[in-house]
């Protein structure tokens, strides 16, 4: 975890020089890498004790932030699976994304430098991109990738409230921007001079805007109405990296953005977000064990 004690300026060096040093952690994926982590969560599954159930092993796939959501039962959309639903169609291969969505997935990352420099741009506080990716040192089944971290300091560069694009009233005297929650963010971030947060980037049409206007504080302390699935990821990502803020960016529609607080939810991470972990591998191996017998069955009848 980040030393608290250090100045801005240091914390900046070293997130710069070297993010796994700050951390105080070892990445398990750096870069192009971690555009497959998929392929290297299915080559790292391995077979563990069972907690709980002596003398028994699972294969323990391993599970990471952005799924967070559809392994706590988060559902955004009427369609969106249940955790059992989701661990089947892991299991039997129907979790894989149509290519329109991978398509958008990738420019999604190739817009990260982008949002992270409006970030900066918008709030006048450094920020650094990181995309590598890091285990939970306690239950290295639980993985998340960074974005890239954001560095509050006394020492900013000035803030541009335009880039927030967020035009709400037309007036005789011309259009005024709605800035009262950037300035609250402003407020926060200033009260955390000499700490690191997290930083994490959505690219995304209008939906989860309209959806998510409120700034008031949701299902996790401090999260200022932040769409569920995307605070459980923070979560994971705070929790796994050992910081305690985090802010969510979401560049909307190609030219606006918007941003909320995430804070530390520890109490969540372990009562809620571990268990379900452990039940969704449970349900995974059934369902594996499952699918190889049907298949297996079906190879038979072919042959």
């Amino acid at each position: 975890m980040a030393e608290t004690r250090a100045t801005p300026s240091e914390l900046l060096a070293r997130a710069e020089a070297d993010m796994d040093g700050l951390l105080g952690m070892d990445a398990v994926a750096d870069a192009g890498d971690v555009l497959a982590r998929d392929e290297w969560l299915d080559a790292r599954a391995e077979r563990v004790e069972a907690p709980g159930d002596k003398g028994k092993v699972r294969l323990v796939r391993r599970v990471t932030a952005s799924n967070a959501g559809k392994i706590v039962g988060a559902k955004p959309f009427k369609s969106s699976p249940t955790m059992e639903e989701y661990a089947r169609q892991v299991a039997t291969g129907e979790d894989k994304l149509p290519l329109a969505n991978v398509v958008r997935a990738r420019w999604g990352h190739y817009m990260e430098p982008v949002a992270i420099k409006a970030v900066r741009d918008t709030f006048g506080h450094p920020t650094v991109g990181c995309n590598r990716m890091y285990a939970d040192q306690k239950d290295p089944s639980i993985s998340c990738t960074l974005d890239g971290v954001i560095i509050p300091s006394d020492d900013t560069f000035g803030s541009d409230y335009s880039l927030c694009h967020a035009l709400v009233e037309k007036r005789e005297d011309g259009e005024v921007l709605d800035v009262e929650w950037a300035e609250r963010i402003a407020r926060y971030l200033q009260s955390k001079i000499g700490t690191v947060g997290v930083l994490e980037i959505k690219t995304t049409g209008g939906f989860w805007v309209d959806k998510s206007l409120k700034t008031e504080p949701s299902e996790h302390s401090g999260t200022w109405g932040c769409p569920e699935v995307w605070a459980h990821q923070v979560q994971v990502q705070m929790n796994v990296c050992g910081l305690d803020w985090g802010m969510l960016a979401a560049v909307t529609q190609g030219n606006a953005l918007r941003c909320w607080i995430v804070e530390r939810d520890q109490k969540w991470y372990d009562e809620v977000f571990r268990p379900a972990v452990f039940q969704y591998q449970g349900a995974l191996e059934s369902y594996e064990y499952e699918h190889d017998q049907m298949m297996s069955a079906k190879e038979s009848d072919d042959a």
